[in-house]
């Protein structure tokens, strides 16, 4: 199996592009080392920051949605908005796990979206279901349409209808948003 240093000085020489190097966006609290939720937006009910070693990619803290048996909320959203403008161009990533989840689904997206925070576009990564370890998750290079005044970085959880005897946990850590020439 491939290290997660290794994935990451992987990612690292993608971003370059002759001498021009990508540049991570100040996202607020991407790796919740705050310890708390603090400049994210969520939607849906279960989402906590954790110390729980077991539930931590990198650093101490991690972001979790717990679903619990009863749940009847099917969306679960976590959100970052921030300025962008046409032409830009984006390369996004966030290490996502989850236990007793079967039939849930998780991925991050991005939206590019007007002054009137209508969605220009759209963009996710591969959809991961079911139980599995962190997993980095990617969008390759995207690039904003005319009219895009925000982007909106987003890690989402959708839960079917379905019975449940445990509560299920979905585990997010480190997002990443980088502009690329």
């Amino acid at each position: 199996m491939i290290s997660r240093l290794w994935i990451r000085i992987g990612l690292s020489v993608v971003f370059w592009s002759g001498a021009l190097v990508a540049e991570e966006l100040r996202l607020t609290n991407p790796g919740f080392e705050m310890g708390d939720r603090t400049g994210w937006e969520w939607h849906g009910e279960g989402w906590e920051a954790t110390d729980d070693s077991s539930l931590v990619s990198h650093g101490r803290f991690a972001i979790v949605n717990t679903i619990e048996p009863d749940a009847t909320n099917e969306w679960r959203v976590l959100v970052q908005a921030m300025p962008s403008a046409p032409n830009r161009s984006y390369i996004a990533q966030l290490w996502i796990a989850a236990t007793n989840a079967p039939g849930v689904e998780c991925y991050l997206e991005i939206q590019f979206l007007d002054d009137q925070w209508r969605v220009l576009a759209q963009h996710q990564s591969q959809h991961l279901f079911g139980d599995f370890p962190y997993t980095m998750v990617t969008i390759p290079k995207m690039q904003a349409p005319s009219r895009t005044a925000m982007i909106g970085l987003r890690g989402a959880v959708y839960v079917p209808s379905k019975p449940r005897k445990v509560p299920a946990v979905v585990a997010m850590d480190d997002f990443e948003l980088l502009e690329v020439p």
